[in-house]
Parts: structure tokens; C-alpha cells; sequence
């Protein structure tokens, strides 16, 4: 399993190598969809609340799959950045309904009437980490928190650095600087989940290394 979701009736999406599972608790049964493009490796499930009716949608290694809540039947799109198809590694929708799609190149925002990725702003100098660009990192994951009512998001590029987004201007801003932390320490970033509650603020890190801060 690579990813579940729990939708707003309470089922339980699971994102599998060999397809996507849908339990049904009110049924106690599991269905299953094989998605049509062959070689998927990775799923990101995600639910996506989008006008008009509400979208469901699926984030994979080949590419974004999609349909209205009403349809059976997932579409399926190739994403592309600069000539090179992308794998979707991680999808997560914000309180304000913004959809952002974390890839093997960078971070982008989802028009969800087009269902086109959009472009990022870049706001850091990333010479100074000694690493000219997060391309070709994975974004393994992606959160939210609010600082004086306003939310960010906080994106993990894996084995580089921890990023703070602001969803509204689209800016990939400075990494986190934690103050015990070397900067030999941002190249290692071996974070593979971050999870903030909303209601707590309270965040937990799934990683194999220890963060003191």
C-alpha cells in the first residue's frame, strides 16, 4: 500500500502497485479499479473537491488520473515538464482548496479545469546548499500549517532540503533553519512524511533519522 484517503462518506481509498481499492464500511466490502496505463509503480490517492460536482483523483508514477464523482470510469493524463514526462509522487489539497502535486522534478499547483500543472516560483538561492537546483529530487511529501491565520504548506524534498510554500503567490520559499542543525544536514533530509493536525498544531515526522529541533 502507498497511500490511503478517507473521503467525506467515510470510505477508505487505498492506493496499491496492482490497483486502486475502495472499502466501503457500510458494505464491509472492498471494490477494486485497475487503472488503464500499464507499469504504475507509485499512487498517490487523493480526493479532490473541485466544481462542478466534485473530482476524484489519482496521482501515479505514469501521470494524473481523473473522473467526476459521478462517473464510473478514471481519464488519464501524461504529465509533461520541459519535453520529460513527470512522475506524481505525492498530491495534497489545501483548507482553501488549492491542489498541489509534488513530482520527481519539482512542485506544482493543479488546475483542475484544465488539468494542467502550474509553475512555482523559486525564491531561494540554492547554490549557498551547494546543489544547483531540486530537480530530479522527489517531493515525498506535503503538509499545512497556518502562522498568524495565514497557511503555508511545508514540502519535503527528499534528500535535500524541507521547503516553506506560500499557496497563494506560489513561492517555494527558504528551507526551515533549525538552529542545531548543520547545513550539511539539509542535503540529508531523509523526512519521508510530515504530518501536522490541524486542530493541535502538533507535527510528526516519519524519518529514519532523528531531528532534534
Amino acid at each position: 500500500m502507498n497511500a490511503i484517503y478517507k473521503d467525506e462518506f467515510n470510505r477508505m481509498w487505498i492506493a496499491t502497485m496492482s490497483g486502486l481499492y475502495l472499502y466501503d464500511p457500510t458494505q464491509n466490502q472492498f471494490d477494486i479499479t485497475y487503472l488503464s496505463v500499464p507499469k504504475i509503480q507509485y499512487l498517490a490517492i487523493f480526493m479532490a473537491s473541485a466544481p462542478p460536482g466534485g473530482i476524484d483523483i489519482v496521482a501515479g508514477d505514469c501521470g494524473l488520473f481523473y473522473k467526476d464523482k459521478s462517473s464510473s470510469n478514471f481519464l488519464f493524463k501524461e504529465m509533461i515538464y520541459k519535453t520529460c514526462p513527470l512522475q506524481l509522487t505525492e498530491i495534497f489539497q489545501t483548507s482553501e482548496n488549492k491542489i498541489f502535486v509534488g513530482t520527481n522534478k519539482t512542485l506544482f499547483e493543479l488546475d483542475t479545469l484544465s488539468m494542467s500543472l502550474l509553475k512555482m516560483n523559486r525564491l531561494v538561492s540554492y547554490e549557498s546548499f551547494e546543489f544547483f537546483s531540486i530537480y530530479a529530487s522527489t517531493i515525498n511529501s506535503i503538509t499545512e500549517f497556518r502562522n498568524s491565520g495565514k497557511p503555508y504548506l511545508i514540502a519535503s524534498i527528499y534528500g535535500h532540503l524541507v521547503a516553506i510554500v506560500d499557496p497563494d503567490k506560489k513561492n517555494v520559499g527558504l528551507p526551515f533553519k533549525f538552529q542545531s542543525i548543520l547545513k550539511n544536514d539539509y542535503l540529508d533530509n531523509l523526512i519521508r512524511k510530515i504530518y501536522i493536525d490541524s486542530k493541535t498544531g502538533f507535527g510528526y515526522v516519519a524519518s529514519p533519522k532523528v531531528y532534534n529541533n
